[in-house]
């Protein structure tokens, strides 16, 4: 497991960066990471970078139990959020559809997957060439 947060406050924006293979622990601990950030702000969005992700499992389960705790940190008001999953790789993009697919009843949130860093990066409006100079430093194995 391998999990990396940066947020960067002149971007409005919050980058977890998952490993290899991706499980409800990583979630719980990039959740837990961004909650406690001092860094962390309403309406801030957030990039899920699973540029490295090659596989990983969801438990339906698990992942319901879970949201409740997403919504109430990153789910509430009174600033919209957008939440964007950059995943190229087409297995993992269908294993996470579901997750994103429990944002669409939260009105604050917009959860997005999508393919290209191009794309996160004018999606969010950065003033960036590449993501890699906005790549999480602090990374909790």
């Amino acid at each position: 497991m391998t999990v990396g947060l940066r947020i960067s406050l002149p971007d409005n924006l919050a980058i977890v960066r998952f490993g290899k293979y991706v499980t409800e622990a990583d979630y719980e601990v990039a959740l837990e990471l961004y909650a406690t950030h001092p860094n962390a702000r309403h309406g801030q969005n957030l990039l899920c970078d699973m540029r490295q992700t090659i596989d990983g499992t969801v438990d339906m389960a698990k992942r319901l139990a879970m949201q409740v705790t997403m919504d109430q940190v990153l789910g509430s008001g009174p600033l919209p959020r957008t939440i964007l999953y950059l995943v190229p790789n087409a297995k993992v993009g269908d294993l996470i559809a579901t997750c994103v697919a429990l944002w669409q009843p939260n009105h604050y949130v917009t959860g997005t997957i999508i393919k290209t860093e191009a794309e996160a990066i004018s999606r969010l409006g950065l003033q960036t060439p590449t993501l890699d100079d906005l790549i999480p430093i602090e990374t909790y194995d």
